[in-house]
């Protein structure tokens, strides 16, 4: 009799068994990497969530700054993977704390949707991690704080405020006596640069060189010709007999020439600005040759008044 009931027992426990493993469940998880740390140091959490195929699960959102009575560093997804259970998602978070000792975190509720379109929640189990401090609870060495030493005279005020006043009149006196040396210094007066010294004979042969080379005849353009070569003449007479030339007119230039030591100099020059002057203003046009030659004239007049 009592094998029969043993073989019904049996033959109940078969039949049941397929119907309870059929019933498939959402695993969350909360774990840690560290169970004790001192003050300051950094703890792992992670998250673990674990969906069946056909369900969908809803994570909470990661915490940013703080979490609970933790303070956060970083937190990161966890990549999902495809399990034997299902699909697993997460995240994990590095945190610390400086408070001694222990300290829980916050359950995570996660919500779930079930095939059939009804809902349900799941939650993390109840973790915790002692914070130590860093100091050593045997230690003898450590000397207690002195007291705060008291004062048995009260400030003088009064001599504070003196020595105050006498900084600010220092500084003062200070920024005075600064800009006063910056104002009344003796400026540096400039060493006078010697002017060069321009040689008139070489500066009018250069020149006249230089209008020889232009070819003016040849293009018909006489009086131009003359008006430089007159300038030069008038330039080389400035600059030699410090007479300014260039600002006169022939008469008023022989007038200041009238000294019996330059009459023999000058009168060749004179005799240029004036043939000068009858083609400038009067248009007595020479012929080519007269003019090619007025540059050797004007070299020989020139070269006179050594």
């Amino acid at each position: 009799m009592a094998k029969l009931w043993w073989l019904l027992g049996l033959s109940c426990l078969l039949w049941i068994a397929p119907v309870a493993a059929a019933e498939p469940a959402v695993a969350v998880r909360a774990q840690l990497n560290r169970t004790k740390i001192t003050v300051g140091d950094l703890v792992e959490y992670e998250l673990q969530v674990t969906t069946p195929n056909g369900f969908k699960s809803e994570l909470p959102a990661m915490p940013t700054k703080t979490f609970g009575e933790w303070e956060v560093r970083e937190c990161a997804p966890l990549s999902e993977t495809t399990v034997a259970e299902g699909l697993r998602q997460g995240w994990r978070c590095q945190l610390t704390n400086w408070d001694v000792g222990i300290h829980a975190f916050p359950t995570q509720l996660v919500k779930i949707t079930n095939p059939d379109g009804s809902t349900g929640r799941a939650n993390t189990q109840p973790v915790s991690v002692e914070v130590a401090s860093v100091l050593d609870e045997n230690a003898q060495d450590i000397k207690p704080l002195k007291p705060q030493l008291i004062m048995n005279e009260q400030a003088n005020y009064l001599l504070i405020i003196g020595l105050s006043l006498l900084a600010v009149l220092v500084a003062g006196f200070a920024v005075w006596a600064i800009n006063y040396f910056r104002k009344h210094r003796p400026v540096p007066v400039p060493a006078a640069v010697p002017q060069p010294v321009r040689d008139p004979f070489g500066i009018a042969m250069a020149e006249l060189e230089r209008i020889r080379g232009l070819g003016l005849i040849d293009q018909g353009r006489i009086v131009e010709h003359y008006a430089l070569i007159a300038d030069v003449l008038r330039t080389f007479i400035t600059d030699r007999f410090s007479v300014p030339a260039l600002e006169r007119t022939t008469n008023e230039v022989r007038l200041a020439l009238s000294h019996p030591s330059m009459q023999q100099r000058r009168d060749q020059l004179l005799i240029l600005l004036a043939e000068s002057d009858g083609v400038k203003f009067a248009r007595q046009l020479p012929n080519p040759i007269e003019a090619h030659a007025m540059i050797d004239n004007a070299r020989q007049a020139i070269l006179a008044t050594r």
